[in-house]
């Protein structure tokens, strides 16, 4: 299969793959600053104005709406830091540090109030 083997300043952090005929594999490497003032006040303490991250995730798709989400990584980062992303064919993966199946319920009625919230914004346009 194929995966990605994952190194973070030339240390091997995860060798990550799906051992499954559908799914996904992402490796993101994110840097974000934040304008704090279009916050609420009260939750401006719990908001990073600035984040340099390292994730690798993946999914497992189970069937149309049955999805078991993985992680191995999710790592903060620093300048300087060196990321590197081999990306190899291999059987030999590493066990994902935690593993979520997606409840379908909670996934229609999601859908459903994203779809109502969509359709109260364009109602009047």
């Amino acid at each position: 299969m194929i995966c990605f083997e994952m190194k973070l300043n030339g240390q091997k952090v995860c060798t990550a793959g799906i051992n499954s005929e559908y799914g996904i594999v992402a490796a993101i490497l994110e840097w974000v600053r934040r304008d704090l003032k279009n916050f609420p006040v009260e939750s401006r303490s719990n908001v990073p104005e600035e984040e340099l991250n390292l994730s690798v995730s993946g999914a497992i798709t189970h069937g149309k709406d049955d999805h078991e989400n993985l992680s191995w990584v999710h790592r903060s980062l620093s300048v300087g830091g060196e990321v590197n992303i081999k990306i190899l064919e291999s059987s030999q993966i590493d066990e994902p540090k935690s593993r979520g199946r997606s409840d379908p319920d909670f996934v229609e009625k999601a859908k459903r109030e994203y779809y109502e919230k969509l359709k109260r914004e364009y109602e009047g346009s």
